[in-house]
């Protein structure tokens, strides 16, 4: 029976990975039937022109389990580097990060990242405003 459990979670590693490789060959020819003009990035116009499809749009919701309805959002969340074109890499890795679960898992790490950092600047900001004070640049009132 141990042998059997074994097995049994090999095939479903197996089938976890051949999705995955499934998953990013379809991210893949997305890209490339948005990329119009075939120079190897996306831009917001090619990926606003590609949405118009309803193909693509069922594709986005349903495969992809992305929201095609606001392109521009999509387009900046994809867009890593702020370049305002998507490479292929941006794209694929994007989808892959906004399919299922992951989302929400996303979005409580940058929440949490986001309250760290905020915590961190009102520290800093507090430890300027003495060292200010002490050297007489700060008068009595807070800035």
């Amino acid at each position: 029976s141990t042998r059997i459990a074994l097995r049994d979670r090999e095939l479903i590693i197996h089938d976890a990975l051949d999705k995955r490789v499934k998953y990013k060959d379809d991210a893949m020819r997305v890209f490339q039937e948005a990329d119009k003009d075939q120079d190897g990035f996306v831009t917001l116009d090619e990926l606003e022109d590609f949405m118009q499809d309803p193909r693509w749009q069922c594709f986005f919701g349903d495969e992809l389990e992305i929201d095609g309805t606001s392109v521009r959002r999509l387009f900046r969340v994809l867009d890593l580097n702020g370049d305002g074109k998507l490479s292929p890499e941006e794209f694929v890795t994007g989808c892959m990060c906004s399919k299922g679960f992951a989302k929400a898992i996303d979005i409580a790490a940058l929440l949490f990242e986001v309250n760290r950092m905020s915590r961190k600047m009102t520290e800093s900001m507090s430890r300027i405003e003495i060292a200010l004070r002490s050297n007489g640049v700060l008068g009595i009132e807070a800035v």
